[in-house]
């Protein structure tokens, strides 16, 4: 099976979208510090406002990553600043005229038994090369320092219910942002696999600086991963498999932590 052609107007638009998830991704691989977050913010603000009613799919795009790119730069802890910027977003994009969207990026989809299947099929593969990954290099290159001082210093029924909130909520905001609002933006004027692909390289370097994993092997194995949960989303027609995946992943590196921290 072929993809139709893209007429040159539509593929202008595809690649401001890739521009602007990518654009994102950069400010994380860098560590969203000094200049690099409001100068990306900025350019994807006015890039955003040039595009206008003409290109409303990379206008949204646009808009996103220059919330994100600006919300990463708050005192908040992840993924609050995702959680910001899509919310942000949303209201914005439903409510206010000049900027509004009509695609539905959030709706959950048809998931039938065989997607069920290939989520638990990810989810055990996702937490299999995750112990691999922890064991070979994550103990060594002392990572999640952080997330393992909070496992011993607070008690059970403090560590249960925010470990529960985290997982939930960077699931949900991950997954709106990148298989979300970004994948959807390129899949609509351009080809599918370019909007699954492009996704999944800017949600792979989010996790170059920072993440469960990081460095240049976490990278790759985040971008396979995102990869993965794009595809689901496009078989699925929405975000719940997808997200119910990520979840469950989320939950093995809790699980990780736990085990190496006991």
């Amino acid at each position: 099976m072929t993809e139709a052609r893209i007429p040159w107007p539509g593929r202008g638009e595809t690649m401001l979208s890739a521009v602007a998830a990518l654009a994102f991704g950069l400010v994380m691989a860098t560590g969203a510090s000094g200049i690099a977050s409001p100068a990306v913010a900025g350019a994807c603000l006015a890039v955003a406002l040039w595009a206008g009613g003409t290109r409303p799919a990379a206008r949204s795009a646009l808009l996103l990553a220059a919330l994100l790119s600006a919300a990463v730069t708050l005192p908040l802890v992840w993924p609050l600043p995702l959680v910001a910027a899509v919310v942000v977003f949303t209201l914005l994009t439903t409510g206010w005229r000049p900027v509004r969207w009509e695609p539905r990026w959030w709706r959950p989809g048809a998931v039938n038994g065989r997607a069920w299947a290939a989520v638990a099929v990810v989810v055990a593969g996702s937490g299999a090369v995750l112990w691999l990954w922890y064991a070979a290099i994550g103990v060594r290159s002392g990572g999640q320092a952080v997330q393992r001082e909070i496992l011993q210093s607070y008690p059970w029924w403090v560590v249960v219910p925010s470990v529960a909130a985290f997982v939930l909520l960077n699931a949900a905001a991950e997954e709106a942002v990148f298989r979300g609002v970004l994948q959807q933006a390129m899949a609509e004027t351009g080809p599918i696999s370019l909007a699954v692909a492009v996704q999944a390289l800017a949600f792979g370097l989010i996790h170059l600086y920072t993440g469960f994993p990081t460095g240049p092997l976490g990278m790759a194995l985040a971008m396979l991963f995102g990869l993965i949960l794009g595809v689901l989303r496009v078989r699925t027609g929405g975000l719940l498999a997808p997200w119910v995946a990520h979840v469950g992943t989320n939950l093995t590196m809790a699980g990780i932590l736990a085990w190496t921290t006991s």
